[in-house]
This record gives structure tokens, C-alpha cells and sequence, in this order.
């Protein structure tokens, strides 16, 4: 509530509220913890919500409409990208290929490369996903909580909040699609763990291990608002390297890899982004 007072715009500040109540929604209660059972869960709330500080901290300084602009087309763009990997699953799901022509077919070099692409389409939705459940709303009623928000910008911000969480539903469902197809053609992706990646890890306490207090200082992906480990850093715990945490310098800032690979080869050319009638707010505009 502090953060949103602060905040001159009256967009943001309704924009932030909804995301300060989530951020509350999420907190551990006071005085939890009591038993050893609930402990595993509580840790990971506690987790979730020092992420979600640190990205409402973030977010804050950049502006919230060029925010949710971007969420809305990054949901919108990987909905659709998933919709094409599912349609490429689905011709040997259904097609009447015989058990021969399948293991031909899966162990060519472009259905990998396809297999690959879905392992890391796989984290970009869990990572949009994240801050889509921190920014959008869980009701209608939501925006009223900004107060003294006009009629334009109210308007203005449910329908980015309608459009992203439609792209989020889209994509998640046509996600299930993906999963239900490779599972019929009994092809695993990747073994992954969310709630045990570095992105998750990235906002632990900094009374932990080694690795720990690295994720806890770790920076943000400009993109995705998670935490990324900087470029060159050397793993703190001698576990196994993650390429997908991977980060570069971009734009000004620092990205997942993969987050900015996805912007650059498909959210900066959405047909979404044409339709809001905003350049791509990651290239510096001439004066």
C-alpha cells in the first residue's frame, strides 16, 4: 500500500494495488508454521512473495501500462507459437503411421529441434505465467480499487487485463494439448522441476547456502521480472549447469536468454503489438 501511495499515476497505482493484493494473498499467515508438515509449503510461499516484491519494485520504476502491454502480447505471441508445436504433434497422433515410421519420424533432426523448443516454450509459459498471477486480477470488481482512476484509464486497464488473461488461458490450455500429445506418442520432455529452479530459488533467504544467497541477490530478467543469474557467474554450489537460466546483456538490461530469443524472434513482431499502436518499447526511440 505504501509502494502504490507513492506512485503519482493513478493508472499505476491501480495497476499496483491489484498486484500488492495478490502479494498479500500469497504471504505466509503470521504465526504459521507450527507444524513440520506445513513447512515445505510455507517456505515456498515465502519464496513466491520475496519474488513478487522484488517485481513489484521493479515494475514500478518502468511503468505499468508499457508492462502489461507486453505481458498481453508475450501471452498472446507464445499462445499461438504453442498452437503451431501442437498442430506439428497432432499430424503423428492422429496420422495412420505405423510404429517404424514414427521412430523415423521422432528421431529426425527437426522434430528434436522441435522437442528442444518445447522444453523452453515450456519455462517461458511458467515464467509469463508467474507474472501474470502477480499483475492481473482474480475479479472484475479489482480495478475499483485504484480510486481516483478515469473512465479511459479504467477502460484501458481492464481490457489489457481481459486480453492478457485470455492469452494466458489460451496458451496453458493449448499447453495441456501439448502435453496430452506427447504423452500418447510416449516422448518426455526434459526432466524440469519449477518450484526447484533458480527463477523460483531467486528470492530464498539469504541465510541459506552459498547458492542461495546468489539466487537472493540474483537481478531480474527484464522481460519475465523472475530472477536471472548474471552473465559469466560461476555456479555457488558445484550443482549441475542450467542452460536455460543462461542471461545477456540487451537493450539496456539484463534478460534470460531464452526471454529475449522469444521477444526478438516473435513478441517484437506480434500482430498484437501493432494493434496497441506502440513501437517495440525495447528499442530506444529517436527523439
Amino acid at each position: 500500500s505504501q509502494r502504490c501511495s507513492c506512485v503519482d499515476n493513478a493508472f499505476d497505482r491501480a495497476a499496483l494495488a491489484i498486484a500488492v493484493e495478490n502479494f498479500r494473498s500469497v504471504c505466509p499467515p503470521r504465526g504459521s508454521g507450527g507444524l513440520l508438515v506445513e513447512l515445505p509449503s510455507l517456505l515456498v510461499r515465502d519464496r513466491r512473495a520475496r519474488q513478487m516484491s522484488r517485481a513489484i519494485e521493479a515494475v514500478s520504476s518502468c511503468g505499468l501500462l508499457r508492462f502489461l502491454q507486453v505481458l498481453m502480447v508475450c501471452l498472446g505471441a507464445l499462445s499461438e507459437l504453442l498452437g503451431g508445436c501442437a498442430e506439428s504433434l497432432l499430424v503423428l497422433t492422429e496420422a495412420d503411421w505405423t510404429t517404424e515410421e514414427q521412430e523415423l519420424a521422432t528421431e529426425a533432426a527437426e522434430f528434436k529441434e522441435l522437442m528442444r523448443g518445447l522444453a523452453t516454450l515450456r519455462r517461458l509459459l511458467w515464467r509469463l505465467g508467474s507474472s501474470a498471477d502477480l499483475f492481473l486480477p482474480g475479479g472484475d470488481d479489482d480495478i475499483a480499487k485504484g480510486g481516483d482512476l478515469s473512465a479511459q484509464d479504467a477502460k484501458t486497464l481492464k481490457e489489457l487485463h481481459s486480453r492478457a488473461s485470455a492469452g494466458l488461458d489460451s496458451a496453458r490450455a493449448v499447453w495441456a494439448t501439448v502435453e496430452s500429445g506427447l504423452r500418447s506418442l510416449e516422448l518426455p520432455l526434459a526432466s524440469w522441476e519449477p518450484n526447484e529452479c533458480f527463477e523460483a530459488g531467486g528470492c530464498s533467504s539469504g541465510s541459506g547456502s552459498a547458492a542461495d544467497r546468489q539466487r537472493s541477490a540474483a537481478p531480474l530478467c527484464t522481460l519475465c521480472l523472475l530472477p536471472a543469474k548474471p552473465p559469466f557467474s560461476l555456479e555457488a554450489d558445484g550443482s549441475t549447469y542450467d542452460g536455460g537460466v543462461a542471461s545477456a546483456l540487451w537493450r539496456g538490461g539484463l534478460w534470460h536468454v531464452q526471454c529475449a530469443n522469444f521477444w526478438a524472434r516473435h513478441g517484437s513482431r506480434s500482430k498484437l503489438l501493432s494493434e496497441l499502436g506502440v513501437p517495440d518499447p525495447f528499442v530506444e526511440q529517436p527523439s
